[in-house]
């Protein structure tokens, strides 16, 4: 998914800064068309600063945790793009990307672009004995936020399923199972694809030896950004113990590592 991470090859320009605005200069280097999330830096962030394109449009835009300017760029091959920050309000902005902790779900966390979205799986799927390292994709039907709305459509009606169940009605509990499962798409998009014991969609693994070494599901979690524009999500692993296999065999005592993921999904 690059998870989504998204590197431009724009070059940011800062003109000016001035009392009555901050205006940016954007160009395209390339050949072709771009319309992208651009991060512009060296800039004070300020929550109380309006956007406006060339044709005084206001635009969506967003502050990082760490202190980067997001916001949309729409440019022809070798062009360029002014905008201006200038104190104000903003307006409230639809958001491209989302991310969620599932608790209801064995812990599991998902991200979402205007895309795709992403799950990645927890302690309490875990403590369960199934291992869940890899990252799970799931496809949209729409560009809209819909994933929290795919998980209250199958989770809302688990009580229902679980209490004809339990009355002999499995008939009844199988076609209430059709209508909400998120393994099947009823509009929105639909969770697809199967993990199993592997590194799913792009997760990144340590080698030992000829095999993969997978340290389990994240043991702690930390949303670093939360849209519009981009969500961020740190993912820390426990230690793992780890045999030191070198050339001729020859065997070491074991190391531990703690495996991280700093993970981003960003507006398309």
């Amino acid at each position: 998914m690059k998870h989504k991470t998204v590197f431009l090859t724009f070059l940011c320009l800062l003109l000016g800064l001035k009392t009555s605005g901050k205006t940016i200069v954007i160009k395209n280097n390339t050949a072709l068309q771009r319309h992208e999330v651009v991060e512009v830096e060296n800039l004070e962030a300020d929550s109380q600063m309006v956007l406006f394109d060339a044709f005084g449009v206001e635009q969506p835009y967003q502050w990082t945790h760490d202190g980067k300017l997001l916001l949309f760029a729409s440019i022809r091959p070798y062009g360029t793009a002014t905008y201006t920050l200038k104190p104000g309000k903003p307006s409230a902005t639809k958001p491209f990307v989302f991310t969620k902790h599932y608790p209801e779900r064995l812990d599991d966390i998902m991200i979402e672009n205007d895309r795709t979205a992403y799950r990645f799986y927890g302690p309490a799927l875990q403590r369960m004995g199934q291992q869940g390292y890899g990252i799970d994709v799931w496809l949209k039907s729409s560009p809209d936020m819909v994933i929290d709305s795919i998980y209250k459509l199958e989770y809302s009606r688990h009580p229902e399923i679980s209490a004809l169940k339990r009355q002999g009605k499995q008939r009844e509990a199988e076609l209430i199972t059709t209508l909400t499962s998120y393994h099947l798409n009823h509009g929105m998009g639909m969770d697809c694809y199967n993990v199993g014991p592997t590194l799913g969609c792009g997760t990144p693994s340590i080698i030992v030896g000829d095999s993969l070494l997978f340290p389990w599901c994240y043991d702690t979690y930390k949303v670093l950004d939360r849209g519009p524009l981009r969500v961020s999500v740190q993912m820390d692993f426990a230690p793992t113990a780890v045999p030191c296999v070198y050339r001729y065999r020859w065997t070491l005592p074991q190391r531990i590592v703690a495996p991280w993921e700093r993970l981003q999904s960003t507006a398309s």
